[in-house]
């Protein structure tokens, strides 16, 4: 969502700079709107801040823990959704 901020931002920027012309900023504004129903429409913004979270936890945990590795497995198998991704990727 901050993205399309800024790009709605930058865009009304240039229309009052007069390098674009009032339709192009309709035109953008109008995809920008509808991009953003669709994020909100979606969980993707929560996912990925639920995913942050968890991976700085981890890290977190990992600097103060001493298991490391298996930490990192645990990223992996929660990423792939595949208790086995580390077991599998290890084999090979």
């Amino acid at each position: 969502m901050g993205d399309v901020r800024r790009y709605l931002a930058g865009l009304l920027n240039r229309y009052e700079a007069g390098e674009i012309d009032e339709t192009h900023l309709k035109a953008a504004a109008y995809v920008s709107n509808i991009l953003t129903s669709c994020i909100k429409g979606s969980d993707f913004e929560e996912r990925i801040q639920k995913a942050a979270a968890y991976v700085s936890n981890i890290l977190t945990s990992c600097i103060k823990g001493s298991d490391f590795e298996e930490r990192i497995q645990k990223i992996e198998q929660t990423l792939t959704g595949d208790e086995n991704a580390t077991q599998l990727k290890r084999a090979s």
